[in-house]
């Protein structure tokens, strides 16, 4: 009896060396995203009809991501920080000969990678569904959102 009562107890405390799966590691945490600070320069140009900016609700001025229209010169905010992020790659696809286009950007800020996927159009006139995913190790977070027009119909 003496044995088990050894084993169990060993089992115990060699039980806490290792982390249950249950358990959130602290690597894997994602960052949390808001709308721009106002008070820290994004560097990102929003005048004009090339550029992305992205919205969480549609008809609401709450950018949290921005870049040119060829994906360079990407801003996001961060746990509260307005950061750059770094274009790893462009990838576009045509759907027809007036250049609309489906493009996925995919970007890196440290360990998080950001994806964004959304329609190129020569102007946004409208609010056009889009979409990011942050990933960091194993863990993701996909965001439905929205790129703000910026250029008044003709």
């Amino acid at each position: 009896m003496r044995i088990f009562i050894f084993l169990f107890l060993v089992c115990l405390l060699s039980a806490g060396a290792f982390d249950c799966p249950a358990q959130k590691s602290k690597k894997d945490v994602l960052p949390h995203v808001g709308r721009f600070r106002q008070d820290e320069e994004t560097g990102a140009n929003r005048s004009g009809c090339d550029n992305h900016p992205l919205v969480f609700t549609k008809g609401k001025d709450d950018v949290f991501f921005e870049s040119r229209g060829d994906g360079l010169d990407a801003f996001m905010n961060l746990d509260g920080h307005n950061v750059k992020l770094r274009l790893l790659k462009t990838t576009v696809y045509y759907l027809d000969e007036y250049g609309t286009a489906d493009a996925v950007y995919e970007y890196r800020y440290k360990e998080i990678r950001i994806t964004v996927s959304l329609r190129v159009l020569s102007d946004y006139t409208d609010w056009i569904p889009a979409k990011v995913v942050i990933r960091k190790n194993r863990a993701a977070r996909r965001l439905n959102v929205f790129v703000a027009p910026q250029c008044d119909a003709i």
